[in-house]
């Protein structure tokens, strides 16, 4: 298995140094209740198609929580999974975003940046650890010290999988993004080889900090992205 290419914090782009300007608008759609998958799916491609066709420009974050639902990356290998795909009573979609298998559900936050990383650094290693340092950050004000693994991406504690990170990005433009189990059903990831990661474990907030509601998690993922990408949020009409 490759090593992934790190940016250690001290002396690398997550510095924000590196941002030689001001702080750019995102703007925010932060969704309440259960948004089915296909629709979130539907409304950012519509949003990276405005982008390239150049019908519309600013960067926006969608903020949301999925009822129950699997998804695979472009390339997974279905093995993973471990029911019938073909007479499935869950749904399950085959989408363009980069990594294997993983589950959504009610209680965890799911984040979708729709950004143009010529704004920001056109590094994909760099997005994604950045992604990762977002939930790290946020973790760590609740008490939970979240870390990287050197071949794998997402953010573990222990050898324990909380948050996923897969992305697709065209001509800069990002879409899918980061889901952080925080009060979900863990029960479902039996049913698949979470990320397709043999004899890993996935955990969530409420398992280490029952005490955490997922609206605080939120509210903390949007300081830290805002923090770390050196810009300002903004409220979108929903």
């Amino acid at each position: 298995m490759a090593t992934r290419k790190l940016f250690p914090i001290e002396d690398q782009k997550t510095s924000l140094s590196m941002f030689q300007r001001d702080p750019l608008p995102v703007y925010v759609a932060r969704y309440e209740g259960e948004i089915p998958y296909t629709t979130a799916w539907q409304w950012q491609k519509e949003l990276i198609r405005q982008r390239l066709k150049k019908e519309k420009n600013e960067d926006m974050l969608l903020m949301l929580q999925h009822p129950l639902v699997y998804t695979l990356g472009r390339g997974s290998n279905t093995a993973h999974v471990k029911f019938n795909m073909d007479d499935s009573k869950v749904e399950i979609h085959r989408t363009e975003r980069g990594g294997e298998v993983t589950c959504h559900a009610p209680g965890q936050v799911v984040l979708y940046p729709i950004i143009d990383l010529r704004r920001y650094n056109k590094d994909l290693h760099w997005y994604l650890y950045q992604l990762e340092e977002v939930i790290i950050q946020s973790l760590r004000t609740f008490g939970i010290e979240g870390c990287r693994d050197g071949e794998h991406t997402g953010v573990w504690v222990g050898n324990a999988k909380i948050a996923a990170v897969g992305i697709n990005v065209t001509r800069w433009w990002t879409m899918h993004g980061l889901a952080l189990n925080v009060e979900n059903d863990l029960t479902h990831f039996n049913h698949i080889i979470p990320c397709g990661i043999e004899n890993r474990h996935v955990c969530s907030v409420s398992c280490l900090r029952p005490d955490i509601k997922t609206s605080e998690v939120q509210s903390e993922l949007l300081t830290n992205f805002e923090h770390l990408f050196h810009c300002s949020l903004l409220s979108a009409e929903t």
